[in-house]
């Protein structure tokens, strides 16, 4: 058997795999999250959330950001916040969702560049909060 069909056998395994389908879900996530992000600060909630500069790679990044964010802090968040949810039925997820929306902030402010996202009240963080987690029920 030759090298290139042994490659072959393998690219197509790594292709079909779960491993493969992992990485498709977070790239389908990044992309969902970059196009909520530019159809919030640019079209639906523009006079209270902004990003600046609002270029394609401004919302590629923030949605990068926020996808890591989601992905490592959320589920240790929802575990220790469990008796809060619990007891609030829930909707401490939506204060959770702010909380890490605040952490975006924070850490998109830190890249190279200076991505700045400025959110006029306490009650927007809510509003974007929801929209993304609309955004990652999409998909699990």
């Amino acid at each position: 058997m030759s090298i290139v069909v042994i490659f072959c056998e393998l690219g197509a395994y790594f292709l079909y795999s779960e491993y493969m389908s992992f990485i498709y879900r977070r790239i389908v996530h990044v992309l969902l999250y970059s196009v909520a992000f530019w159809g919030l600060s640019a079209h639906l909630m523009t006079e209270y959330f902004s990003i600046s500069p609002a270029t394609n790679f401004t919302f590629l990044s923030v949605g990068l950001v926020f996808a890591i964010v989601n992905g490592i802090f959320k589920p240790i968040v929802k575990l220790i916040s469990l008796p809060l949810r619990m007891l609030t039925f829930g909707l401490f997820g939506i204060v959770i969702n702010a909380g890490l929306l605040f952490l975006v902030q924070q850490i998109s402010g830190g890249i190279d560049g200076g991505i700045v996202m400025t959110f006029s009240a306490w009650w927007v963080y809510a509003v974007v909060g929801v929209v993304m987690a609309i955004v990652t029920a999409i998909i699990p």
